[in-house]
């Protein structure tokens, strides 16, 4: 019978001394810490100080940029996009259709030292619509993001 009992003991260290062989390594720890850092910069603003004019002459009209204005953090690039909030320009009679708005602000625009930019901006008359005498309005805007 002690050699019964002794059999039945081996096994059991044997499974025990293979258990702690094969169970993984533990885990490594490690810790770090990191630094976050915030710029608030100030509110930017878009002016405009002169609209666009369209005069017409005969049958052309030649339009006079607007200009607008952004102000911001100094030297700091921005981003510039002009939609037309109405497709045309109206008036008693047929809309003038207007092409693409333009600025003269380059591909990458700046805001100069003093935290400003102006800009021109632009639009063409489409040709092909009869435009008769009167007063038209319309409206652009001039997103930056920044």
């Amino acid at each position: 019978m002690p050699a019964l009992t002794f059999s039945r003991l081996i096994p059991l260290a044997l499974a025990t001394l293979m258990a702690a062989h094969v169970a993984p390594a533990a885990a490594l720890a490690a810790t770090a810490i990191g630094h976050a850092s915030v710029i608030i910069l100030p509110a930017a603003a878009v002016i405009e100080t002169t609209p666009i004019e369209l005069d017409s002459v005969g049958n052309r009209i030649s339009t006079h940029p607007g200009i607008v204005t952004l102000t911001g953090a100094p030297n700091l690039a921005v981003a510039i996009s002009v939609t037309a909030n109405d497709a045309a320009v109206s008036s008693l009679g047929p809309a003038l259709q207007l092409a693409a708005f333009t600025h003269n602000g380059g591909r990458a625009p700046m805001l100069g030292s003093d935290g400003s930019l102006t800009l021109a901006i632009e639009t063409t008359v489409k040709t092909g619509a009869l435009r008769p005498r009167g007063a038209y309005s319309g409206s652009y805007s001039v997103i930056v993001d920044y």
